[in-house]
């Protein structure tokens, strides 16, 4: 069937343009001049070309997680994390009080004594 014909040419074309060449050289020459008078086609050949390529040059591991993705931790998950007392501790040390951690252990160990009063 010419239809069959033609999608194995685009995935040849797509996939390795010289072997398509090879295997149909007259159809490869009116394909090309077709496409260049047809920029939309020609640029949504590419694309997808380029993208194939890509994809092709990916390590195996990039190759899977293309695949199946990567995960993503639920959102209840997400948000115990943000909630989490290392969070704001860090938030705390980060943004309000370098020292907070240390005030934090002295008023553990030394309850009702200021960390400033500490020696």
């Amino acid at each position: 069937m010419v239809e069959e014909g033609f999608a194995e040419f685009i995935a040849e074309y797509l996939t390795d343009r010289s072997t398509a060449q090879t295997k149909a050289p007259a159809f490869f020459k009116d394909f090309q001049t077709w496409l260049y008078q047809n920029p939309h086609y020609f640029d949504a050949i590419k694309q997808v070309s380029d993208a194939i390529t890509a994809h092709q040059n990916l390590s195996p591991e990039d190759k899977i997680l293309a695949k199946v993705g990567t995960y993503t931790p639920p959102w209840a998950e997400r948000a115990g994390e943000a909630l989490s007392k290392d969070t704001w501790d860090a938030f705390a040390q980060a943004t309000l009080d370098k020292w907070h951690p240390l005030k934090g252990m002295v008023a553990d160990l030394m309850p009702g004594v200021a960390a400033s009063k500490n020696p």
